[in-house]
């Protein structure tokens, strides 16, 4: 292993331990304790049943009375390393969980403060991945390796202090094949893990496609298609190249260990008629013939396990790396940094530009727009003109762009991001439908008032739905969507619940994208007059795709193409002036 390999090595262990260590120090010092009498348990196995042998040889020709005590001492020794690995069992299994709830718990955490561009970013879905699938379950397996190498050295040292008291060092041989196997092992263990690696990609591909063929909301649109088939082809197809990789691996290990084990077995062969040779010379007794083929069995048998885990947790730590390697990531964390306000008055943006990372455009280009209190924006532009992207700029979503956004005269990238959100309410237009109970999912828009009924049966009556919620059987508790057994929802209800738990905030400003996407004409022009009404003595932007909705509004309407503002004013003042506006209005197009 090269110089750098180890210390990586040297330093990713200390880490496992001290993390496993501050999860439980009690646990942790007590599996150390059981590790190593475990360890020593092999010699002392060995000592009683050599007694045992020994004690019926000399019983036989009626050399001694002692053996009633000498059946006791057997027992004894037997009872007391069976309880010590039952308790063994019993700590490890608790520290185990302890240690699955500690790095959930972590990753979640670590979850919860990635942005929006973390997760668009592919790199970084990929290190989530590999922290989830690979290096979480290793992180524990490492660690119970390093316990094995304990007791694999507590046992080759009691044992070998047993072999060593016959003068015999026949025992050397034994380190022979477990030598070569590490060797080997720890080679394509590399190899195994630079393949899992590399191929991340296509194994949350087939994450993907098991997820759009195993859910309710992927469904409809791949029965209509009829592409169910056509799924299924290209993840066999992206299973089988995997399938074929990991077969590739398994047989250069099965080749390996074939040759490996005969040489092994040719060994012990060797070994045992040394002992017998010395037993047939008079110069040990039968007990001790027994015991000693035992310890070198044990030997044998525990420098391959040593060695064969020391190239595992070489292995395991590649991966363990991965999930460190997550936690690691620096990410911003919105909730404690940044200068706390208490409201929204004025939003400005100065010559602002945006692209998104790999984009050789950009998506915003020299945006300058000023809007205060009590004003109402129509937002409006073609697919792909800019409108969501400046909605998720304005959201603190973003900080790597040119320019100033200035929030009551405050640069946003200097504003705590969640004192900013506290004070907005947003509808996105690819809104979350929550699999969780009816209260969740408004009381989600304010939790602190999620237990407030009298406000969420308000905010559902404001949407039209208390009529049609006050017919659940569980009421507020009801849990809502069929992936858990619940009552579903049309999307056009679904879209008035996430409206509902948008209005559950008293906001400053209230962004509304597509709102009414989903409604039909009559709900559309409910939903508008309370966005309105909501909108009163605060900051109101709204997106819609249905322009001929902004005359009934009465905004100031601002025209987006091609990532720029082209126009802005009133309804009438654009009608006669902006001939984009004109062409949308005729159109009627859908805007993103």
């Amino acid at each position: 292993m090269k110089e750098n390999g180890y210390k990586r090595m040297k330093n990713t262990i200390k880490r496992i331990m001290k993390y496993i260590y501050i999860i439980s120090p009690k646990y942790f010092i007590i599996s150390i304790l059981l590790t190593i009498a475990i360890g020593f348990s092999s010699a002392m196995s060995i000592w009683a049943t050599k007694l045992l042998i020994n004690g019926i040889v000399e019983v036989s020709t009626s050399k001694s009375n002692k053996f009633m005590e000498i059946i006791i001492i057997y027992v004894a020794v037997n009872i007391f390393i069976q309880l010590i690995k039952s308790l063994n069992n019993y700590v490890t299994s608790k520290h185990q969980l302890k240690l699955e709830y500690k790095m959930s718990m972590d990753i979640l955490n670590k979850c919860k403060f990635l942005g929006l561009k973390d997760f668009e970013n592919s790199e970084i879905y990929n290190t989530l991945s590999r922290a989830k699938i690979e290096g979480q379950t290793k992180v524990y397996i490492a660690y119970r390796n390093i316990l094995s190498i304990i007791t694999q050295i507590a046992s080759i040292i009691s044992v070998a202090a047993i072999i060593l008291s016959w003068n015999s060092y026949i025992f050397l041989l034994a380190f022979i094949t477990p030598i070569i196997s590490t060797l080997i092992n720890t080679r394509i263990g590399y190899r195994n893990y630079k393949m899992r690696m590399e191929r991340m990609n296509e194994v949350r591909k087939t994450t993907y496609i098991n997820y759009l063929l195993t859910n309710n909301i992927a469904c409809k649109e791949i029965k209509t298609y009829n592409v169910g088939s056509y799924l299924v082809n290209t993840f066999s197809k992206i299973k089988r190249k995997i399938q074929s990789q990991d077969l590739h691996i398994t047989k250069i290990r099965t080749i390996w260990s074939m040759g490996l084990g005969l040489i092994d077995e040719l060994i012990s062969l060797f070994i045992i008629f040394k002992i017998v040779e010395m037993a047939m010379l008079g110069r040990i007794l039968v007990g001790d013939t027994v015991a000693y083929i035992d310890s070198i069995s044990i030997i044998q048998s525990n420098v391959s396990r040593f060695l064969k885990s020391l190239s595992e947790i070489y292995s395991d730590i590649l991966y363990v790396e991965e999930f460190y390697k997550l936690l690691d990531l620096e990410v911003k964390d919105d909730y404690e940094i940044g200068i706390e306000i208490q409201e929204i008055r004025e939003i400005e943006f100065k010559d602002v530009s945006y692209t998104y990372q790999g984009a050789n455009n950009y998506t915003l280009s020299n945006i300058n727009i000023s809007i205060c209190r009590g004003e109402l924006i129509g937002i409006v532009g073609e697919n792909g003109s800019g409108k969501t992207t400046f909605i998720k700029l304005l959201c603190g979503f973003y900080d790597n762009y040119k320019g100033e956004i200035l929030i009551n005269g405050i640069e946003l990238r200097d504003i705590n991001t969640n004192s900013l959100r506290k004070c907005m309410g947003i509808i996105f237009q690819d809104f979350n439908k929550y699999e969780l109970t009816l209260r969740e999912n408004i009381g989600f828009g304010n939790l602190d008032e999620i237990y407030n009924d009298n406000k969420i049966l308000m905010s559902l009556e404001e949407v039209a739905l208390k009529e049609k919620i006050g017919k659940f059987p569980n009421h507020l508790e009801t849990q809502m969507g069929k992936w858990f057994d619940g009552e579903e929802l049309s999307r056009g209800q679904w879209q008035r619940i996430a409206l509902s738990r948008t209005f559950m905030r008293d906001a400053d400003v209230y962004v509304l994208d597509e709102p009414t996407s989903s409604l039909d004409p009559i709900s559309e022009k409910q939903i508008f007059s309370l966005a309105r009404e909501k909108s009163k003595d605060k900051i109101g932007i709204f997106i819609t795709h249905r322009v001929e909705n902004i005359a009934e509004m009465n905004p100031k309407v601002i025209v987006f193409s091609e990532g720029r503002i082209i126009a802005s004013g009133s309804n009438n003042e654009l009608i006669e002036n902006c001939e984009e506006y004109i062409r949308l209005l005729g159109l009627k197009e859908e805007c993103i």
